[in-house]
């Protein structure tokens, strides 16, 4: 293949062309990578989004339209799965606040008999 236009590898794409794959991952994949770890300063976080937005593109492809600015596209997609990550991440801190939370006000008999954990739980917090 010779330097084929994005809208011409879609359409090979859209015939689920293993070659032209190869080809869309051959050319977009070091942009994307590095597009991701700017985002997310983890290498194999970066790494697990291309390779899922890749298999996205994969399992979409005989279903996306045939003027897709194929660029635009793997770098949206990439910006949101950066973004989904984050909002997944503040979830869980909240979530680990919430059980900090509980542990430290928590009357109940379960946690009195772990008093240490609740002295270093305790502790760490006025460090903060």
């Amino acid at each position: 293949m010779s330097i084929a236009s994005d809208n011409t590898l879609v359409k090979e794409l859209k015939n689920k062309s293993h070659k032209t794959f190869e080809l869309i991952f051959n050319r977009y994949y070091a942009d994307l990578y590095r597009f991701a770890v700017a985002y997310l300063m983890n290498h194999e976080l970066a790494e697990d989004i291309i390779q899922e937005i890749f298999s996205s593109l994969w399992i979409s492809s005989s279903s996306m339209p045939d003027d897709l600015n194929l660029r635009s596209y793997l770098f949206t997609s990439v910006k949101n799965a950066c973004m989904n990550h984050f909002k997944h991440m503040q979830v869980i801190d909240l979530n680990e606040d919430k059980l900090t939370e509980a542990l430290i006000f928590s009357g109940t008999a379960e946690y009195e008999d772990n008093q240490d954990l609740l002295e270093k739980v305790r502790k760490y917090l006025e460090q903060l």
